[in-house]
């Protein structure tokens, strides 16, 4: 056989470990990018939580402890 026969052999399976390698790499890219999206959503909803437990507590004390109607010196004014 001469070369340009393995050329022509070899042509097909190097053309498909080559879009092989392009697909894995480009799932690799999916798969980072998905990583960090779910990285941020977890910081955003660790920021989230502390924010929504000070506003719930707000509202506790503006509602049921009457906050506003308090004087300056009671525990609820010194609490909020």
């Amino acid at each position: 056989m001469t070369v340009r026969n393995w050329l022509e052999l070899l042509v097909v399976p190097l053309v498909l470990v080559g879009i092989g390698l392009l697909f894995e790499m480009q799932q690799a890219d999916r798969q980072q990018a998905t990583e960090k999206q779910q990285q941020s959503l977890a910081e955003q909803r660790a920021q989230d939580e502390p924010l929504q437990a000070y506003l719930n507590q707000m509202s506790t004390l503006l509602l049921e402890e009457d906050l506003r109607g308090s004087e300056a010196s009671s525990d609820v004014r010194k609490l909020a």
